[in-house]
């Protein structure tokens, strides 16, 4: 963002309910930008943080290189290689890709293990290092309500209201800030697509010659995934935490369980309920089964969730971001990237903000999902793909760099939420290009 006007920046109050990827994001951004953040988190404590690994794209690696963000530390490491394999005969259905994203997109595409990335995180957020000042992270506070027009938020285990002068809300597929936001009940629902995650340590698998083959093939920083002939299931593998583990989503388009809550994300089965969704895989697959048998009882299994693209992901003082906002199936892995994109922006547009006359410029991250752009200018250093340019008006408010932040993200999250419903194994620019040209014209389409 560049100004004609350089007046004292006006620091501002904000409250961010979550402290999953995307809040922390939030406050990252908003701290660098000279505001004062609190984030509400609703655990108890944040080191039993769960979860399997995630992928970042090039265009969210920028963004946590200029966070300046501890790769080595924070263990993640780069793919190099991606293959479709015939899960029956684990004959390769496809030419391995290699694509070199960091010559190609300037950036590299990592894996990473959500606990590593997600303790990274946070220490950006809180530590008293870096730009700005440190968030504020309370535990135990869960927003139940919001008041947009207020800024507000209401904590359940106080029961009191806080107010701030900008809300993002960040707490994650359950939150009904949406639905504070258009004044009717919107919820995420659960599909019918189920994934069972496991983790596997590299040695482990290496050390049994029936299941060396399938690591020593594709060698360290390769994604595997391994399809099914009745297209209703599929694994996928890829490395993390410095390729010492393996991490494994098995897909089934089908409910695996009815235990637990129907409105659940997460819910549990056992070895067994595995080896059940990959029942005619290759054996050496299935001795995957037996090493979780032999390391976990009980595995995480995921009702995948979702919901049509929201007409509006701001009101007043309040916006909301990530999967509160944009709920998506995980099969492109797009929700945290997305949701890393949504707080970078919110960081640009608040930059140095002030309540007097501005003309200011924010680039609109829609036309690449791994396009790659450059400048010397401290805003516009933020790598968030577009060329679209978009407007923010003399005497910006609050409520006017919302409404700015939602033209610029709220077709872009709504491509991604429709191209994650295609299969891993087809080009979604192609099946939902024509819904997606409803959106956005043909030239700034993201592509994967």
């Amino acid at each position: 963002m560049e100004s004609t006007i350089r007046p004292q920046a006006d620091e501002l109050s904000i409250l961010v309910a979550g402290a999953g990827i995307a809040g922390l994001c939030a406050a990252i951004a908003l701290r660098r930008a000279g505001h004062r953040v609190r984030i509400l988190e609703r655990s108890p404590q944040l080191d039993n943080e769960i979860g399997a690994a995630i992928t970042l794209a090039p265009h969210a690696v920028k963004i946590m290189r200029l966070w300046r963000l501890d790769f080595a530390k924070a263990r993640l490491i780069p793919r190099l290689g991606q293959t479709f394999i015939d899960s029956v005969t684990l004959a390769e259905l496809a030419p391995t890709d290699r694509t070199n994203f960091a010559s190609q997109y300037g950036a590299p595409y990592l894996f990473a293990h959500r606990v590593d990335l997600h303790a990274a995180l946070r220490t950006l957020a809180t530590s008293p290092d870096g730009s700005g000042v440190p968030a504020e992270l309370h535990t135990s506070s869960t927003v139940v309500e919001y008041d947009a027009e207020r800024g507000g938020v209401k904590v359940a285990e106080t029961g009191r209201w806080e107010f701030a002068d900008l809300v993002v809300a960040a707490d994650g597929v359950h939150s009904n800030a949406a639905t504070h936001v258009l004044g009717y009940h919107c919820p995420a629902h659960a599909t019918t697509s189920t994934v069972i995650r496991f983790l596997i340590p590299t040695r482990e698998i290496l050390d049994d010659p029936h299941t060396a083959p399938l690591l020593r093939r594709y060698g360290e920083g390769h994604c595997s995934f391994y399809l099914h002939r009745d297209q209703q299931r599929w694994l996928v593998r890829y490395p993390c935490r410095d390729n010492t583990l393996q991490n494994f989503g098995m897909y089934v388009e089908r409910p695996l369980s009815k235990r637990g809550r129907n409105r659940s994300q997460q819910q549990q089965c056992r070895p067994d309920d595995l080896r059940a969704a990959m029942a005619g895989f290759h054996p050496s697959l299935l001795r995957l089964c037996d090493k979780t048998a032999s390391t976990n009882t009980i595995l995480p299994l995921w009702r995948c969730a979702e919901r049509s693209p929201l007409p509006s992901c701001q009101r007043g003082k309040l916006v909301v971001i990530g999967d509160a906002s944009h709920p998506m199936l995980p099969h492109r892995g797009f929700g945290a990237v997305t949701a890393i994109e949504d707080a970078a922006a919110l960081g640009v547009l608040f930059e140095d903000f002030v309540h007097t006359t501005t003309t200011a410029t924010a680039t609109a991250p829609g036309s690449n999902l791994n396009s790659n752009s450059t400048s010397n200018s401290k805003s516009d250093s933020v790598p968030l793909s577009g060329s679209a340019r978009t407007s923010i008006p003399p005497s910006a408010s609050i409520s006017d760099l919302l409404e700015t932040f939602q033209n610029v993200r709220l077709p872009r999250t709504s491509i991604a939420q429709l191209y994650s419903q295609v299969e891993t194994n087809k080009d979604p620019t192609v099946e939902r290009r024509e819904e997606a040209l409803r959106m956005l014209p043909g030239d700034q389409l993201p592509r994967e």
